[in-house]
């Protein structure tokens, strides 16, 4: 198997109030089998115990203190679970099967720009990344029924060739709030989850900004829980 790495933006991560400054990798693995492309791009959903576990060794130093130090570390504790909840990945489990940029296009067949990635998703739920407004529910020929979803600083995120939307236009979601079923709507050779950002000038960006922000934040999260039962 090839593995290679695909870079992600510094410049576009900083956007998302990322916690490291320093440019962040995935790493990817190429397989083969996918429904739309001959490659496959496997991305780890987490790379972290759950916080769950975490947590549960935090509550367990926590009952050993003081009664006021036990306070403090627990109001810590539902700070930063509040965190790790304040971000979500778009499905259960994330597989890029076309990455963002200049693609060969698998209905046309040629080149043309790709303004978002697919993920393997075959009628599964699908999450709001983070805490928003929804902003359309909508369907046209190419992206079949999509759901968009403004976040904090105007980006917006839009969720494409569904099969099921969950929510309406104008409905508040929370991260990790089911907001539609994926599909095989509009311009797609097969099910799966088109999903596209934009910034607040509506330009586009590679949505494996938000990926690794997630990551990062889910991450940073886990460790700090740990440096509480330290």
């Amino acid at each position: 198997m090839t593995i290679l790495c695909l870079a992600v933006s510094g410049k576009a991560l900083a956007q998302f109030n990322t916690i490291s400054s320093s440019i962040p990798h995935y790493k990817v693995q190429m397989t083969g089998g996918a429904p739309t492309d001959s490659n496959v791009m496997e991305v780890p959903k987490e790379s972290t115990p759950s916080v769950a576990d975490a947590t549960d060794d935090v509550h367990e130093s926590v009952s050993t203190k003081g009664e006021t130090i036990g306070m403090e570390v627990d109001s810590m504790r539902k700070v930063l679970i509040q965190r790790y909840l304040s971000v979500s990945y778009p499905l259960g489990h994330i597989q890029v099967t076309s990455p963002f940029g200049i693609r060969k296009h698998p209905i046309l067949r040629k080149k043309l720009k790709h303004d978002g990635i697919d993920l393997r998703a075959k009628y599964e739920e699908v999450y709001s990344v983070m805490d928003g407004e929804v902003t359309a529910v909508d369907s046209d020929k190419r992206s079949g029924i999509y759901v968009t979803v403004r976040y904090p600083g105007g980006y917006t995120c839009s969720y494409c060739h569904l099969s099921q939307p969950m929510v309406k236009k104008g409905d508040s979601v929370k991260a990790g709030e089911v907001i539609a079923i994926s599909g095989n709507t509009g311009t797609s050779t097969g099910a799966h989850l088109h999903f596209g950002v934009r910034d607040s000038s509506g330009e586009c960006l590679d949505p494996m900004v938000i990926l690794e922000f997630i990551r990062k934040t889910r991450e940073d999260v886990v460790r700090r829980l740990r440096e509480l039962n330290g």
